[in-house]
């Protein structure tokens, strides 16, 4: 999810390349997929050790409301509301030269939600078929492809990030603003770690969305297919998107919005790295 210049955009934004660190492969799904080389993230210097997924979060320092957790693994995502959970079956296909997927169960929208439907009728969305054979590519172009890892921006009800949890051995970690996206995508999740106790390990789930500014912003999300939801700096939907796009949406939520750099390389760590490299 993103903004730029006051308007509104889909959730497909851009992963900048920075100077040796990110190798990237983006794949347009209904969210962006990036390969990074590098888990800077974890660097205690700047935030204070960052929790690994199953550990308790740790509270990051923002400088305005609302403030976020990375998600811990111990209930799914609290919405206020119990949402009902239609229980399908995702089965990734394999990818040449890497192991045979895992199966799974998935926590998806009742009847009539895009998304919802095609994991219940085919077992997987068809657009994160190569987000496995991808990450393979990226990964061993690092050099450390111990130390690789993908970001899911936009993880609606977590299609992609399952996939690749299922079906590779990466770290995802996942950018989803939507409170009931990550109710559906964290049910999930902690029923392929209760089979998979790896999964905690190699998930983290940051309840935001990614754009050009750090701030807050208005969610208004795309009834039928949650993947077109759209942020903007108005509760209102701009006249504009519905020209473009003839989705309705429902009630407008008020999320957090943070550029990618700041969360995974803080400005402290990126001049300390920068200092280092030259």
């Amino acid at each position: 999810h993103g903004l730029r210049d006051g308007h509104t955009r889909d959730h497909r934004g851009d992963i900048r390349r920075r100077s040796g660190l990110l190798v990237a492969f983006v794949a347009l799904a209904s969210l962006a997929a990036c390969l990074v080389g590098w888990r800077a993230y974890t660097s205690d210097r700047v935030l204070g050790a960052m929790p690994h997924a199953g550990q308790a979060a740790t509270r990051l320092p923002l400088r305005d409301p609302p403030a976020w957790n990375v998600w811990g693994f111990e209930q799914p995502y609290n919405t206020g509301t119990a949402l009902p959970c239609r229980w399908s079956l995702l089965a990734p296909p394999p990818t040449h030269g890497l192991r045979v997927p895992w199966n799974a169960s998935v926590c998806v929208r009742p009847p009539g939600d895009l998304l919802s439907d095609a994991l219940a009728s085919s077992g997987h969305w068809a657009e994160c078929d190569d987000l496995p054979q991808l990450y393979s590519i990226g990964a061993g172009r690092t050099g450390q492809p111990d130390h690789a890892a993908v970001l899911d921006v936009g993880m609606n009800l977590g299609a992609c990030t399952l996939h690749l949890l299922l079906a590779t051995d990466a770290e995802v970690l996942s950018f989803e603003p939507g409170r009931a996206n990550l109710a559906y995508a964290t049910t999930s999740l902690l029923a392929l770690a209760a089979a998979h106790p790896s999964v905690r390990r190699r998930s983290r789930v940051f309840p935001i969305g990614l754009g050009d500014a750090n701030a807050s912003a208005w969610l208004h999300p795309a009834m039928g297919n949650a993947g077109h939801s759209v942020l903007g700096r108005s509760p209102s939907v701009d006249p504009h998107l519905t020209r473009l796009d003839p989705s309705h949406f429902g009630p407008p939520e008020a999320v957090t919005v943070r550029i990618g750099d700041d969360v995974l390389w803080p400005e402290a760590y990126r001049k300390r790295v920068l200092t280092e490299y030259r």
